[in-house]
């Protein structure tokens, strides 16, 4: 139940493997857990916040250091 994931950075991380194994479909980890604040741009975008917005947030120190 535990695997190893290559990560950019930190290099091999410990994870959590699949809890559902099934003949015929091997499991497999297609990318590594994100870098802190690397999708925040999409999902506010998705979230109808414009650029603008997020520029005046990440200013206000909303995003952290």
């Amino acid at each position: 139940m535990r695997i190893e994931i290559d990560h950019p950075i930190e290099g091999k991380v410990p994870n959590i493997g699949f809890a559902v194994k099934m003949g015929g479909t091997p499991q497999q980890v297609r990318r590594p857990p994100p870098l802190l604040g690397q999708h925040t741009e999409e999902v506010l975008a998705e979230l109808g916040i414009s650029s603008d917005q997020q520029q005046s947030l990440a200013a206000a120190g909303a995003f952290g250091a």
